[in-house]
């Protein structure tokens, strides 16, 4: 689950930089931005099926987090230099 979080961490950066750089009006940016969500949610909850029978446990949800951390982190380092 953490690399779960990590490609989600990397997919939600390349979501914001097509939008940002097509400049979309504000209108279709909300509803792009619940579309991202529950296609983000399904494929989560997808993989949380496929790697541990839908077992949901604090552990899954912090590694979750941590990877989506990890990814905002190595982006943010890397886009300095």
């Amino acid at each position: 689950m953490l690399l779960f979080g990590f490609t989600a961490g990397l997919a939600f950066r390349l979501y914001q930089a097509v939008l940002h750089k097509w400049k979309i009006k504000r209108f279709i940016i909300h509803i792009l931005d619940i579309f991202f969500s529950i296609l983000l949610g399904i494929s989560g909850f997808l993989f949380l099926i496929f790697i541990n029978h839908g077992d949901l446990r604090f552990y899954v949800i912090l590694a979750i987090i941590v990877g989506f951390g990890i990814s905002f982190l190595l982006l943010r380092s890397s886009s300095k230099d």
